[in-house]
């Protein structure tokens, strides 16, 4: 495994902690996300969430707009940024 290929997994893995940690803050489930998106399984959104596989553009635009975070694709995508963050844990 070359360096580029464990760059790109943690790359995934840390996608896929502020993909949990913005469903979290949204107070949802993986099941309640898949549930809203048509065409979705559980296991594709887990895929993502688990760090396995990295969502596209639009994927990670519908996984934002359910949990009530449109905007924020950047920050899933690159952590802290100018973009707009997501908004404060549910209580």
């Amino acid at each position: 495994m070359s360096k580029n290929d464990k760059t790109f997994i943690a790359y995934k893995h840390e996608v896929g902690q502020r993909l949990r940690d913005l469903l979290d803050r949204a107070g949802l489930t993986v099941a309640d996300v898949a549930r809203e998106i048509p065409g979705w399984g559980y296991s594709r959104l887990s895929n993502y969430v688990n760090g396995i596989n990295l969502p596209g553009p639009n994927d990670l635009r519908k996984i934002t707009t359910v949990c009530g975070a449109a905007g924020c694709e950047q920050w899933v995508y690159y952590g802290e940024t100018r973009s707009r963050k997501p908004p404060a844990r549910k209580s």
